[in-house]
């Protein structure tokens, strides 16, 4: 069963900068033709910068309960692979090595 990463495809989809001043320079540009208001963020993933409209606290918050959610992924994966482990020694008679 594939794991599932979070937050790569996203990153994949945005623009990135290799700089936080290019991301800024580009954040200004977008505030002067009438955009709104953005700002740069380094990415934990691929490590350029992304533009958000996010407040910083907002964004501790979505990355707080993305984390959460990834704990709670990966407790299941562990439990599915449990199962299919004690369902392989259960069928061959095996006893799990400790």
């Amino acid at each position: 069963m594939k794991k599932r990463k979070i937050g790569i495809s996203a990153c994949a989809r945005k623009k990135k900068f290799k700089t936080k001043v290019e991301a800024e320079n580009r954040c200004r540009e977008i505030l002067k033709d009438g955009g709104k208001e953005l700002r740069a963020y380094r990415c934990n993933f691929c490590g350029d910068y992304h533009l958000t409209s996010m407040s910083e606290e907002d964004q501790k918050k979505a990355r707080k309960k993305m984390n959460k959610y990834q704990q709670l992924e990966d407790r299941k994966y562990e439990k599915q692979f449990k199962r299919e482990v004690d369902y392989w020694l259960d069928k061959y008679g095996l006893d799990a090595m400790e």
